[in-house]
């Protein structure tokens, strides 16, 4: 009769509630990517309903640096959590003629984390959420092009900044945009990728 009930209670057990992907982000820039990110995470929670636990952190140095130290707090990460650590990495840097890119790029394809790469920079995939932009351009022309959308850019984002026209800036990113760990012509970026995965997790 015990057994019975046993049976009859496991049979009215629910489906098991999945565990929300966790996304680890990693930025070269302390102050312009972080704040897209966070503010991107906060607007997907409104709009999708789900939430993606997500981590930025800004740390202001190379890119070789930015992937160690996001490979450093992902293996911190499953030590602390088991099981439960990030489901994706991902590193988000500038080309800007760094020296350790082409190495960031191989310690990153070797410990499984997506580095996606910017040419000439973030701002550039900033741009893309107000137009298209496809003529070879450095640092300043495209902070240019942004002042005539952000008067006064200074790479600090408007509380009135655009997050809902992403999927406009995945589609312009995608006609140039290099893979995750491969470096784009100029101008391109990769951060679509992220900003992808990123939806995907809240469906």
């Amino acid at each position: 009769m015990m057994a019975r009930r046993g049976a009859e209670s496991l049979g009215r057990r629910g489906p098991r509630r999945e565990r929300k992907p966790r996304i680890l982000i990693y930025c070269e820039g302390t102050r312009t990517e972080p704040a897209y990110f966070v503010g991107l995470v906060r607007h997907m929670r409104t709009a999708l309903v789900d939430v993606v636990r997500c981590d930025v952190k800004g740390i202001g140095c190379d890119p070789l640096t930015v992937v160690r130290r996001a490979e450093q707090k992902w293996v911190e990460d499953k030590r602390r959590t088991g099981g439960e650590t990030y489901d994706q990495v991902w590193c988000v840097v500038d080309h800007d003629d760094h020296a350790t890119l082409d190495a960031a790029i191989a310690r990153a394809s070797k410990a499984g984390i997506h580095l996606v790469v910017s040419t000439p920079c973030f701002d550039y995939w900033v741009l893309l959420h107000y137009a298209d932009h496809r003529k070879s351009s450095n640092v300043k022309d495209i902070e240019r092009k942004l002042d005539k959308h952000i008067p006064g850019y200074d790479k600090k984002l408007p509380d009135s900044f655009p997050y809902d026209r992403y999927p406009d800036a995945v589609r312009r990113a995608e006609g140039a945009a290099p893979s995750s760990n491969a470096i784009g012509p100029n101008p391109s970026t990769a951060v679509h990728l992220v900003v992808t995965a990123m939806g995907e997790t809240t469906r």
